[in-house]
């Protein structure tokens, strides 16, 4: 068998307020497999944004260590760049320099690797066709809709031809027919690079829409309560939410989340 995408070996995290420590995350062991898209869902407060920054890099675990892609992510020295960039994240805000044209915002991480204009320019292109905006490489960002720039936004992601790509609520300010269209976007998106992704939202709709395996996390300090395999045939159309399958699933992780919250 391939190595996991991510592996989460007792990690914790406890971040300290007024002189005390205050327990985000228990000791917690995770697989990502290679090629799955991965949900974190659970009450606010639980861990899951902390989580997801832990496995992107920018906070290091009190405890525990974090594999990405066979490589442990954090040494004695800091981050293992070679792990790091494995990694594309989507944070809910773009984040897009204003200044910048779409073209140029999604080629900024290659111009950092130092790769030739016309190499960026092109990935670039690429990169806007596949995530459904081709056109509009030349207008600025406060041009484009919420969810126009958070495609781009994803493009940016994808630049460096990541392995795995971390999500934080990346549709979380849409209205919910844009946040429709995104699901469905995202998965075709996911079913033609079939990188390894981790999600987190508070959307159990979204969760189920989009998930292989949804991970299910207690109040804090945040720990495993169940995972869920998700087993509707890919690819999902927003009519699946008729499907009894969907429901009961949407139903149980809403029972579920009552009852821990």
């Amino acid at each position: 068998m391939s190595e996991p995408g991510i592996r989460l070996h007792d990690v914790s995290k406890n971040y300290d307020a007024t002189g005390q420590s205050v327990p985000a995350l228990a000791a917690t062991s995770l697989e990502v497999r290679q090629g799955e898209m991965l949900v974190l869902i659970g009450p606010s407060g639980c861990g899951k944004t902390t989580m997801l920054r832990m496995i992107g890099g920018l906070i290091p675990p009190s405890a525990g260590r974090i594999e990405v892609a066979g490589h442990p992510l954090w040494t004695s020295s800091g981050r293992n760049q070679d792990a790091v960039r494995k990694l594309g994240i989507v944070f809910q805000d773009p984040n897009l320099f204003p200044w910048l044209t779409i073209e140029d915002n999604v080629a900024l991480p290659l111009e950092i690797q130092g790769a030739p204009r016309a190499a960026r320019i092109a990935r670039a292109r690429e990169l806007l066709a596949l995530v459904g905006i081709a056109g509009f490489e030349n207008r600025r960002p406060r041009e484009l809709s919420g969810g126009m720039r958070q495609r781009a936004a994803i493009a940016r992601a994808l630049a460096g031809n990541p392995e795995i790509l971390l999500l934080d609520e990346p549709f979380g300010a849409l209205d919910a027919m844009t946040r429709e269209q995104m699901n469905i976007e995202l998965q075709r998106i996911w079913m033609e690079t079939r990188q390894t992704v981790v999600l987190v939202t508070h959307s159990i709709h979204e969760a189920v829409f989009l998930a292989d395996r949804i991970v299910l996390l207690s109040p804090r300090p945040g720990r495993i309560d169940r995972v869920i395999e998700v087993k509707s045939p890919r690819p999902r159309v927003a009519e699946i939410e008729a499907n009894p399958e969907f429901q009961s699933t949407v139903l149980g992780l809403r029972q579920r989340l009552g009852a821990i919250a």
